[in-house]
């Protein structure tokens, strides 16, 4: 990897560990419950059979406050289990951008084993950042378990930013738009409505 890149990244790192140091010292905000040194939230790949549930109001209501309602609800509907609160409706939307996530990490590698030998860095550059993309999500879901708002907010953050290093990448190497463009960008907008939903909690 490029020095300037190297150092890029050293300062994204830097500063979600100073913002996350400061959450978890913010007042009112728990420490992560767990049980026998598990937490007791976790991200599932398991997708829930969406129910008939006929609170379809509860979820609008919801997703009608991020800035993307109609994929909020297609998407968190999928994993939603029981009456749709707050606090579950985010529990489903990042388990939802989990999920893609996972997808999105399998394209990349299969894009990576086709693509040209000057453009493997690059792939495999956006492999790692999608990596630590989905170790935000999981790292947002352990925090969710001790309502640590400020560190779900800044791992969610973090997601969102690892996910636009990747197209900055592409960018910097081709100088055109990424390949994952379009899947970057559906990420990005499930990441950015579960940081909405924390702000109704």
């Amino acid at each position: 990897m490029a020095p300037h890149k190297f150092l890029r990244l050293l300062i994204i790192s830097l500063f979600v560990a100073v913002a996350t140091v400061s959450a978890r010292h913010s007042p009112g905000i728990h420490n992560q419950q767990t049980h026998n040194g598990v937490p007791q939230t976790h991200i599932t790949n398991k997708m829930v059979v969406r129910n008939d549930h006929g609170n379809s109001d509860s979820l609008n209501k919801i997703c009608s406050k991020t800035d993307h309602p109609a994929l909020c609800i297609a998407t968190v509907s999928r994993f939603l289990e029981g009456k749709p609160t707050v606090d579950n409706t985010f529990t489903a939307s990042v388990e939802a951008a989990s999920s893609f996530g996972h997808h999105a990490l399998r394209e990349v590698k299969k894009m990576a084993q086709r693509s040209s030998p000057g453009m493997r860095s690059t792939y495999q550059d956006c492999i790692d950042f999608y990596q630590t993309a989905l170790d935000s999500f999981h790292k947002t879901l352990e925090a969710e378990s001790g309502h640590d708002l400020g560190t779900m907010k800044t791992q969610l953050s973090s997601a969102i930013t690892w996910i636009e290093t990747c197209n900055d990448e592409f960018a910097e190497s081709s100088g055109g738009p990424s390949p994952l463009e379009s899947i970057s960008n559906k990420w990005q907008s499930m990441a950015s409505d579960s940081l909405a939903i924390v702000d109704q909690m």
